[in-house]
């Protein structure tokens, strides 16, 4: 049986399943989509107290003692951020260098080149 037959068939059937989606799509744009807008500041503030920030923070101090930061982090509340700070492991510029999200989803090591040497 050959579908050259059927070709008129299918290309109607796939139009109209264009169609459909087509309408969904401009459904789902107007009443979902549009008017969504970011709260920035919890964003940040989501992103701050993820421990994906460890993995960052990892090639610069290790995975040791990554895993210690983020106990410490774990037992006194404290942001990634913070706790790195507090026991001096980075200034407030590095930290801003090597946690910037903008960093993060570019190749490579984030902060590359911020910090020479770890003691």
């Amino acid at each position: 049986m050959s579908l050259t037959r059927f070709l008129p068939l299918i290309s109607h059937n796939l139009f109209q399943s264009l169609q459909l989606l087509r309408g969904a799509s401009i459904l789902l744009a107007e009443k979902c989509i549009g008017g969504i807008e970011v709260n920035e500041e919890r964003c940040r503030e989501l992103v701050e107290n993820s421990f994906v920030m460890l993995t960052a923070l990892s090639p610069y101090i290790g995975y040791e003692a990554a895993s210690e930061l983020a106990q410490e982090s774990i037992e006194s509340g404290k942001t990634i951020r913070q706790a790195a700070l507090d026991k001096g492991l980075f200034t407030e510029e590095q930290l801003d260098k090597i946690l910037s999200t903008v960093e993060m989803t570019k190749p490579g090591i984030a902060g590359e080149g911020t910090v020479t040497s770890y003691e």
